[in-house]
């Protein structure tokens, strides 16, 4: 079974948020691309399709994150 590159970067994402964003922790889309060496305009087309299927959460502005 094939897994899209899409999939595959979305489950490292998710992830990577699931450990780092312990005691409420915000998680930066900058930070998850350098961890994990994708890149952060592929990641901001990903992070916000599985937030709209309310599988992980965002907070706006400077200090927001997921």
């Amino acid at each position: 079974m094939k897994i899209s590159t899409k999939v595959e970067c979305g489950i490292i994402a998710l992830m990577d948020i699931a450990i780092n964003s312990e005691n409420g922790n915000v998680v930066k889309v900058a930070s998850i691309s350098k961890r994990n060496n994708i890149s952060a305009k592929y990641l901001e087309q990903i992070l916000p399709l599985l937030r709209q299927a309310k599988i992980i959460g965002s907070i706006k502005g400077a200090s927001g994150g997921y």
